[in-house]
């Protein structure tokens, strides 16, 4: 190779933004008759995108009489979506030395001169296209042997990775309006180049042969195969008689595979390569309509979801009868037998659905259960006795092996005595069936009590099972610890000798709070002010707010905000008083009175 040539590029490949200055020889140079093209290809197994040289002649030849082409120096352009950031570029082979920390040009990007001084890229009055950028990757001027030239073969030259898949990368085109734009605003030298041995004639030549002439091949797509998925197992339209089927299908190999089914269960499976098959076995569904979704990724890219519907026809388990037993302080605050009042029903106000489905949220997410409904007849049962109505609660079976994972729930009507009944006659025991063994964690919720959860999976049998939270023991409820707080013995509260659900949940988040953000008062106040939407003027004392309202958190019939028989004088007992070994210092604004079910 001629020293000259090498001299006249060294500039261009300088460590600082000042390889990127004009080189008159370089932009006003002749084309060789020895030409080649950039090719830029993408490797979805590796990740790797891969710039490659494709020569249009061979070695040897009449310019280069060896069987290797040696290249002195070469630049390669490459135009990039504007969130596209390079990587980990490697050279091809160790004689090889590109850039390995190329700058990002492009309008509206920030860059740091020489001098150190950051300034914004502004090639203004060109007009460039805003979602494309630009890297100019330059070859150190040292020979490096390419090996042979074969007419149309490429070559690598270096590869490089991405932060993900933002669309197609290719290589600069010759009349690309950055390329005039990038001198006339800055005087950079931006064009695809190639200078080898093959390029210049022997006997030399004052300017150094151009031998890039244009791009080969289309533009290196991340996403030039979509990310597909398919579920062929159960198959559409069938009837399967298992609870606990497999959903297999096949995908891009390597995706990962998002599985949904019922209640929100899910699971992440890897489709095998290289057939990509997967198979997802944790699902468990009840008998009835059934559907799934699985929608697969891969390198940051979505493919599009589908969903295969089917039926659950398992053989029936025999009938579970549970006998639950459960208090609700607010029901209790002026309570002098041990029997919770019954004002909502006294009053007219319970309401003849369920309530839960309307709440909804993780917290009220029906399984088996949803939509009970109570006849008008049953408020009218047992009055004056231990066996009327109170309200409606929320009572879930939860998977023995995975107390997260709930199975069953019904809503259902709980007495005065604290017996749980069938909203549908106000005096039976629930029931269950359709269920997959016979041993479960039992939870029950209230609209704006905090819930309590068995510590064990309780075995439930054809003839009744009593599971009776008013006489529980810590040891027998389910809790947790939580940084600093051991919520042992702190599932429920004592109420003359019995345990009670917490109330004040207005907001049925899980949470008790007094102050700060969410807190209950808001749902309150809230209640209270809407009861007065005709008055110009609402008062927050307000004491005919009459009706079911989840702000009625000492279950009288009436939610009010300040003045006598308040609702919220039992939250800030809650909080500051009788949750006092928790909230030691007694904080207004405590965040950590929360129910204890998973």
């Amino acid at each position: 190779m001629k020293n000259h040539y090498l001299l006249n590029r060294a500039l261009v490949w300088l460590l600082s933004l000042s390889w990127l200055l004009l080189n008159s020889s370089a932009v006003n140079a002749q084309q060789s008759t020895n030409t080649i093209k950039y090719r830029v290809t993408f490797d979805a197994s590796t990740q790797l995108y891969t710039v490659w040289v494709v020569p249009d002649y061979a070695t040897p030849n009449s310019n280069n009489g060896g069987a290797n082409e040696l290249v002195s120096t070469a630049q390669v352009t490459l135009k990039v979506p504007m969130g596209f950031v390079i990587q980990n570029i490697t050279d091809a082979s160790g004689t090889q030395n590109w850039d390995k920390n190329p700058v990002k040009l492009g309008p509206g990007l920030s860059l740091t001169s020489t001098s150190g001084t950051v300034f914004t890229q502004d090639y203004s009055p060109a007009v460039l296209d805003p979602a494309y950028a630009y890297y100019v990757i330059g070859k150190a001027p040292s020979e490096s042997n390419l090996g042979p030239f074969v007419i149309g073969t490429p070559v690598a030259l270096f590869t490089f990775k991405g932060n993900g898949c933002s669309g197609p990368i290719q290589i600069m085109p010759p009349g690309d309006p950055f390329i005039e734009a990038s001198y006339v605003a800055f005087s950079y030298n931006v064009p695809n180049s190639f200078y080898s041995s093959s390029g210049q004639p022997v006997g030399g030549n004052q300017d150094p042969l151009e031998q890039f002439i244009n791009s080969s091949g289309s533009a290196a797509s991340c996403q030039s195969a979509p990310i597909t998925v398919a579920i062929t197992g159960p198959a559409a339209g069938t009837t399967v008689a298992n609870l606990n089927p497999a959903i297999s299908g096949t995908a891009t190999p390597g995706s990962s595979v998002t599985v949904t089914g019922p209640n929100g269960q899910s699971c992440v499976v890897v489709a095998a390569t290289p057939d990509g098959s997967w198979s997802c076995t944790s699902l468990t569904f009840v008998n009835g309509p059934a559907s799934v979704t699985a929608v697969a990724s891969l390198s940051g890219v979505t493919g599009t979801p589908v969903v295969n519907s089917f039926t659950i026809a398992a053989p029936l388990a025999p009938v579970v009868v549970l006998q639950l037993k459960v208090m609700l302080q607010g029901a209790l605050v002026g309570s002098t037998n041990n029997l919770m009042r019954d004002d909502l029903r006294s009053k007219g106000f319970l309401p003849l659905t369920e309530p839960y489905t309307a709440i909804g949220g993780s917290r009220f997410t029906h399984l088996g259960g949803g939509g009970e409904t109570m006849p008008a007849s049953v408020t009218a049962l047992n009055v004056g006795t231990g066996d009327a109505v109170v309200d409606w609660v929320f009572v879930e079976l939860r998977n023995p092996s995975n107390l997260s994972l709930v199975v069953a729930t019904r809503s259902a009507m709980v007495q005065r005595d604290g017996d749980v009944v069938l909203a549908s006659d106000g005096v039976s025991p629930l029931s269950f069936s359709g269920l997959t063994g016979s041993s479960f964690f039992v939870s029950v919720k209230h609209r704006n009590h905090l819930g309590a959860m068995t510590a064990t999976a309780i075995p439930l049998s054809t003839t009744g099972t009593v599971v009776d939270f008013t006489t529980m023991t810590s040891a027998q409820r389910w809790n947790t610890v939580v940084g600093a707080f051991d919520y042992e013995g702190w599932e429920q509260t004592t109420v003359s000798g019995r345990q009670a659900l917490w109330a004040g949940d207005a907001n049925h988040n899980g949470k008790v709070k007094y102050q700060g953000s969410a807190n209950d008062l808001i749902t309150i106040f809230s209640e209270v002010i809407a009861a007065q939407s005709t008055n110009t003027n609402p008062l927050y004392n307000y004491d005919n707010a009459l009706g079911y309202f989840f702000g009625d958190v000492n279950m009288d019939g009436k939610v009010k905000y300040q003045g006598t028989a308040n609702d919220t004088s039992l939250i800030f007992t809650n909080v500051i008083t009788n949750y006092s070994t928790l909230n030691s210092g007694q904080l207004y604004n405590f965040d950590f009175m929360l129910e204890q079910i998973p």
